[in-house]
């Protein structure tokens, strides 16, 4: 129920945002993004679904139940004292994670508009008094490593729905390729600037490798010693 839920206000949310914001708000666009929307939510709320575990049945019935009570019980911890499933620290992560899921499709939304644009071709047409010549190649590359993001931010989702150990280990690969995307992205850019100086403000992109810095240093520690990890994803 909370998976249909948190699906249909998703789809809402991007379906609206898209109509609301977008310069050529096709509807069919809107659609496949309010659809994606959906689909995030529908990960979100198994990601954090209550975890239940069900009385044993009756003796005549054993085999079967015990078989179930193993399914359903098995992500709980050994120690029912210790903390499981996705609430405290864990919980801020996955809303940030969904947060970053949106970020990154609306770059790539923001990218692909600008494939055979006006402004693109004035910026790589080397008769242009703009010419840039590092404008396309980084354009390309930015689009390419925002497309890994939004895929490894999917399967962190996935891995999250399904409990699996693997959760841990990918989320702090994610961490770590964002160091390295805001890092290639600011130089790549900075050319950009630096040749268009006066035409495109300084947006002081530095600061983009530093919050990745201190995301690194806050979650990394999080999730090799956090005991609510440890417990949750155990497949």
């Amino acid at each position: 129920m909370a998976k249909a839920g948190l699906g249909i206000i998703f789809f809402v949310i991007g379906f609206i945002l898209h109509r609301t914001y977008a310069a050529d708000p096709n509807v069919i666009i809107s659609i496949v993004i309010g659809g994606l929307g959906g689909i995030i939510g529908w990960a979100t709320g198994g990601l954090i679904r209550p975890l239940h575990v069900k009385k044993a049945r009756p003796a005549d019935d054993e085999a079967a139940a015990a078989s179930e009570v193993v399914l359903e019980s098995s992500d709980q911890p050994a120690d029912e004292s210790e903390p499981s499933g996705s609430g405290g620290w864990l919980g801020l992560f996955a809303i940030g994670i969904v947060l970053s899921l949106f970020a990154g499709v609306r770059m790539l939304y923001g990218n692909f508009s600008l494939f055979g644009s006006e402004g693109l071709k004035l910026l790589t047409d080397p008769d242009s008094s703009y010419y840039v010549a590092s404008m396309l190649p980084s354009l390309v590359i930015e689009t390419v490593l925002v497309c890994i993001q939004v895929v490894m931010i999917l399967f962190i989702l996935y891995l999250g729905l399904k409990h699996k150990k693997l959760f841990k280990y990918i989320s702090i690969s994610f961490i770590v390729y964002n160091i390295l995307l805001n890092t290639i992205d600011t130089f790549m850019f900075s050319q950009v600037q630096t040749t268009l100086s006066g035409l495109i403000p300084d947006d002081n992109s530095y600061t983009d490798i530093f919050r990745s810095f201190i995301y690194a240093v806050i979650w990394i520690p999080y999730f090799l010693r956090s005991k609510r990890v440890k417990n949750t994803f155990i497949y």
